[in-house]
């Protein structure tokens, strides 16, 4: 058995192990305790790049600011200038002097009061508005298209933006600037689909898009639930007349004569009790003939369900309504004089229908007066003419 003692160092070396150990285990819990918090961290402090809002009452995007020069668009949800189905606002130039900022695609402005704060609305705010804008005019007195106006716009995409004007005639010439920011998608709340329900402008553009893609069950549906949404959100008069005037037109569309004629009548009804220089400033200049196309299509439809006489009736009612119309040029300038030739040449076909030559071309040949010699309607005036030649040398219309 030795007698060689065992060196102190060894006994050293063993507590120092036991020291490096519990170090060691000190360590690995505070680095846990470092992750646990920086993750809780993570939790609390928004990220570089933040996820898309997904709450009506989450924080606004960072504001976006751009530069539209005449005649371009803008997709509010990215910036894009490109002009596709995402496009959400047009700076339309119609004349070097009429100009308007437009709603494409689906896309509605909704005004926004003076007294609220812009920066500090929330989506669940802006979802209570009523979007039925289509369009801002930039000229003219009452022009709400102006440097430091604000608005609500609800895009293609059915985001909800913050909206304002910071100039509408900057250099080089007539740019548009302007600056938004994004809030909720519109399928994340109740509140906004309320607001989208309300919309019922938005489900006849979307009816529309649904008929041009070959979907006619989603088309109907769209279509009567615009109709729907004019007469819930209480829609009167004029208004509720240019509803039933665009739902019954889309029936027309889809073929559903009955219910076209159901819809087109009652907006006669009503159009006929508002005075003809009131009608513009209920609807709006672009809808400022819509008594006369009312009783257009009325009798477009009488035409095509083969009651001649009554087709002709509504076409001189029309006519009348036209002509008490007071001349307004809204956003196009050519307007009133595409609604006075559509007036006469339906005339003229419903005066063929009933076999009288003589009024047939007296019909036309007063469509043709009213065009003649405007560049835009060429196209119109050769139609005009080869109809008043196949009359004159044939027996289509009668002796």
């Amino acid at each position: 058995m030795s007698n060689t003692p065992t060196p102190v160092r060894s006994g050293l070396l063993s507590d120092t192990r036991v020291l490096l150990a519990i170090v060691a285990l000190v360590m690995l819990l505070i680095g846990g305790l470092g992750v646990y918090l920086l993750r809780q961290s993570d939790t609390l402090q928004p990220t570089a790049t933040p996820a898309p809002v997904a709450s009506v009452t989450s924080v606004a995007t960072a504001l976006q600011r751009i530069d539209l020069a005449p005649s371009y668009v803008v997709d509010l949800d990215n910036g894009s200038r490109e002009n596709n189905a995402g496009t959400d606002l047009w700076w339309h130039f119609v004349t070097a002097d009429e100009r308007h900022l437009d709603a494409r695609n689906g896309a509605a402005f909704a005004r926004i009061d003076e007294k609220q704060d812009f920066d500090k609305l929330d989506a669940s705010q802006l979802a209570q508005l009523n979007f039925s804008l289509r369009s801002l005019a930039a000229q003219g007195a009452d022009a709400e298209l102006k440097a430091g106006a604000c608005f609500a716009v609800r895009t293609s995409d059915g985001k909800l933006a913050r909206l304002r004007i910071i100039t509408i005639n900057a250099p080089p010439r007539d740019h548009l600037q302007i600056e938004w920011a994004l809030l909720a998608p519109a399928g994340d709340s109740a509140a906004i689909k309320k607001a989208e329900v309300r919309d019922w402008r938005g489900h006849i553009d979307k009816a529309r898009q649904a008929l041009r893609g070959k979907r006619p069950d989603e088309a109907r549906r769209l279509n009567d639930e615009a109709l729907a949404s004019a007469e819930a959100q209480g829609e009167k008069g004029a208004v509720l007349a240019l509803a039933l005037h665009h739902t019954g037109n889309l029936s027309w569309s889809l073929r559903d004569l009955d219910v076209a004629r159901t819809r087109m009548e009652r907006a006669a009804a009503l159009i006929d009790q508002v005075p003809p220089e009131k009608v513009h400033r209920l609807v709006g200049n672009d809808d400022a003939y819509l008594a006369a196309d009312i009783h257009r299509w009325v009798g477009n439809i009488h035409r095509d369900r083969g009651r001649r006489q009554e087709a002709l009736d509504e076409m001189l009612k029309a006519r009348d309504a036209f002509d008490k119309a007071p001349n307004i040029t809204g956003r196009y300038p050519g307007t009133r004089i595409l609604m006075q030739h559509a007036i006469l040449s339906s005339i003229g076909h419903a005066h063929c229908a009933l076999r009288d030559k003589a009024a047939t071309l007296a019909a036309y040949r007063t469509a043709h007066a009213a065009i003649a010699g405007n560049p835009g309607m060429a196209g119109n005036a050769r139609g005009d003419l080869e109809m008043i030649a196949r009359v004159e040398s044939s027996r289509m219309c009668g002796d």
